[in-house]
């Protein structure tokens, strides 16, 4: 097995990896062709991102770091594009439910910090409307920087917002847009349900903590798809 036995001796080998073009031929990149993006090594095309199961520039990334570690270990460049197009991600980590209906159903329940919502919304930020679920308990005192953000998204249909760190959202929220408010979780998902169309991207993804209404942020996120499947049941 290469990969035990590569660690056991100690990998000594530098490999780059990052969001540009590759500056060499052993540099993993993305590229632009056509008006698509590809995953690179250096001038060879790998591998276009639209045949990721995973969206967004941080799935993206993502790869090219398994690609670059992998090769570190000296596994096979084949296997791990093939690996990685199977790859459907992690539970309650911008998980996709299917749902058949034309809605987007997100569940990023993992996301209790304000940086992982960011970074989703960066993933989100070209799909279409976006109903954006956000509460919990708080783990950061401020929010204006991700209240920017959600104002800036060219897409935004609503935010909805709820538990304890609801109020707190909502104050952050209020120079830039009028947030919906809700004490418990379920009834902000059964609108979010009501809400949504066809091509709404409906995200949960709370930049807080679940400990206020749940045992932890998996119980969260296994409510949310509970909530939804009861929608198209």
């Amino acid at each position: 097995n290469a990969t035990p036995s590569a660690v056991s001796k100690g990998v000594r080998k530098l490999q780059v990896f990052s969001d540009r073009p590759p500056q060499d031929d052993a540099e993993f990149g993305l590229i632009e062709r056509g008006g698509q993006t590809f995953l690179a090594r250096g001038q060879a095309v790998l591998l276009a991102v639209s045949a990721l199961k995973l969206n967004g520039k941080s799935h993206w990334m993502n790869t090219l770091a398994a690609l670059a570690i992998g090769d570190c270990l000296g596994l096979d460049l084949d296997q791990m594009l093939t690996d990685v197009c199977q790859f459907s991600g992690l539970r309650h980590r911008c998980q996709r439910i299917e749902l058949h209906d034309g809605r987007t159903w997100v569940n990023d329940s993992k996301a209790t910090n304000v940086g992982a919502t960011q970074s989703a919304l960066r993933d989100f930020e070209s799909a279409g409307p976006i109903i954006l679920l956000l509460g919990g308990q708080a783990k950061a005192a401020d929010f204006s920087e991700l209240a920017r953000q959600v104002t800036q998204l060219h897409r935004l249909k609503q935010v909805l917002v709820y538990g304890d760190a609801g109020a707190m959202l909502a104050d952050s929220l209020a120079p830039f847009i009028v947030p919906e408010v809700f004490s418990e979780f379920d009834c902000m998902v059964r609108r979010a349900v009501q809400l949504a169309d066809a091509g709404d991207v409906i995200l949960l993804s709370p930049a807080c903590a679940s400990l206020d209404q749940f045992s932890s942020y998996e119980a969260r996120g296994d409510r949310f798809e509970e909530l939804i499947m009861a929608r198209a049941a």
